[in-house]
């Protein structure tokens, strides 16, 4: 059974006159009208399913069923048939040019609400035209949706576009939501489909931008078994996905991985991730990583591919700069692990009257040591400002340990020389050369060999001063686990290649492990 009430109290919310929707009406015309809307209503109420009647004014203004002056009261329509409907508006204007309104909902208090829809799905609208709108809402807020429910949704919206949000203005929001908890939440469970999706078209436009203003705020996250966010271009300079941050800690875009093998920034394709430091600022960064394991980290399964790739174009640029201030931190470290071959952690190419590698201060190599020539190079003693000086080291097949002294001899024209306590363990094979000073002594000799870390001198004058010399070969265990192989072929793919191939009148493509740091 259907009933209607029409209480005729009245209150703020209602005022009895008329607003600037409704014109006033002539007393006996305004009697006719609710005469009729009394009269569809009686219908309604003695009838299970509601037939709707259209009821028109001669203006074409709408009959009211009644009104409301108590803040408590309201007009009631209710229909208890299956599928039927409460109250439905219908409007038979399908004039484009005029605003034809099926229902027009009106509150003219501060916090009214024009349309108020409660139950299972409060408010529905189904847009019948290829471009109409299931639910359209101008003002200062659109549409309005609240839930007071823990899993409740204040806008729900399904269909071929479930929610869509148009801002007009410079600074307007398409769609805009605030929450304790999501601001907009978007799920979706189609293999291919979009949870959120954004698009900007402008040239400067934004499909999603998040603004987090709190101290620990997120603009953007994305979490998901697959992919938390993914941003995608199809111009040639355009951005997938843009982080910027105004503040001079802040971080454009920030990528934290909880997981044992998570990545915090995830970057696959042509460049996986790129990133450019303005030159605004001296202490810029294209891309800066912190982590307890690795700030960032940097894989490539090509065959000429390279994990971290840094150029610098300017005067003073550095394309990667690995710093680290902790005890026992390192600036920057690779590795590589394949077996055979000649596999590098840290390829460097220096063009010529460059440096492939570069270092400021002390430098060890936990390992052998292979050069085509060494030397020092310094500061010329005598002009240092401006000349430098530079010496070749002494080259041997063995590895080889030198001492050198002075000595005096005694009055029975000799004397004991005591090497340091380490060198019989460090050092084999031990060859000693003794020099005159002053006189010649052609009868200078080695009265003991080295034993004990000590040999003794011999056969010299009394006060003779003699220059001494001990070479060893080195047999400690890391050489002998090492040794140097001085005659070898090369590996197979090295053949044909040179280390030098200027010097054999080759060109540089020929030089072994050319293109290895090219591309």
């Amino acid at each position: 059974m259907s009933e209607t009430t029409h209480p005729q109290a009245q209150g703020p919310d209602h005022p009895q006159a008329q607003g600037p929707d409704v014109p006033e009406a002539e007393p006996s015309t305004r009697r006719s009208f609710l005469t009729a809307a009394a009269a569809a209503l009686g219908a309604v109420a003695v009838q299970s399913v509601v037939t709707a009647v259209p009821t028109e004014a001669a203006n074409g203004d709408p009959v009211r069923a009644g009104q409301a002056t108590d803040a408590t009261a309201m007009t009631t329509v209710r229909n208890t048939a299956s599928g039927g409907t409460g109250i439905r508006g219908y409007a038979s204007n399908t004039s484009q040019s005029t605003g034809s309104r099926g229902v027009v909902g009106r509150s003219d208090a501060r916090q009214g609400f024009g349309v108020v829809g409660d139950g299972h799905t409060g408010v529905r609208g189904t847009g019948k035209m290829s471009n109409s709108y299931g639910v359209h809402g101008t003002g200062t807020r659109g549409v309005v949706g609240d839930s007071t429910e823990t899993n409740g949704f204040g806008l729900h919206g399904t269909g071929h576009t479930g929610v869509r949000g148009v801002g007009q203005m410079s600074n307007s929001h398409g769609v805009h939501g605030t929450s304790s908890a999501r601001g907009v939440f978007g799920r979706t469970t189609a293999g291919l489909g979009e949870g959120v999706r954004g698009d900007g078209a402008g040239a400067n436009g934004f499909g999603i931008r998040g603004v987090a203003t709190g101290t620990n705020g997120i603009g953007v996250q994305g979490t998901g078994t697959a992919r938390g966010v993914i941003g995608r271009t199809s111009t040639r300079a355009g951005e997938g996905v843009r982080g910027e941050s105004t503040r001079n800690d802040g971080f454009g875009v920030r990528g934290v991985a909880t997981g044992t093998n998570g990545f915090g920034v995830h970057g696959a394709g042509h460049t996986g991730v790129r990133g450019v430091g303005s030159t605004a600022f001296n202490d810029s960064w294209g891309v800066h990583g912190t982590g307890t394991a690795r700030g960032v980290f940097g894989r490539s399964a090509a065959t000429n591919g390279q994990g971290i790739r840094g150029e610098a174009t300017g005067t003073n640029g550095i394309g990667v700069l690995g710093r680290s201030t902790g005890t026992q931190g390192t600036g920057v470290q690779r590795e590589a692990t394949v077996v055979v071959g000649t596999a590098a952690g840290i390829v460097g190419e220096g063009a010529a009257n460059t440096w492939a590698g570069y270092f400021q201060g002390p430098v060890h190599v936990a390992g052998t040591l292979t050069k085509s020539s060494g030397s020092f190079l310094i500061d010329h003693p005598l002009d240092p400002a401006n000349r430098y000086l530079a010496h070749s080291f002494v080259e041997s097949p063995d590895m080889l340990n030198v001492y050198s002294g002075t000595v005096t001899l005694n009055g029975r024209g000799r004397a004991t020389v005591r090497l340091p306590r380490y060198y019989e363990a460090l050092n084999a094979d031990h060859r000693v050369q003794l020099t005159a000073v002053g006189a010649p002594a052609p009868d200078l000799h080695l009265a003991s060999k080295v034993e004990g870390n000590r040999f003794v001198i011999a056969g010299g004058t009394p006060g003779l001063k003699v220059c001494w010399q001990v070479t060893g070969v080195r047999q400690d265990a890391w050489a002998r686990e090492h040794p140097i192989k001085v005659d070898h072929p090369k590996p197979t793919r090295e053949r044909g290649r040179y280390l030098d191939p200027g010097a054999h009148g080759k060109p540089r493509t020929a030089a072994i492990g050319h293109g290895r740091a090219a591309g």
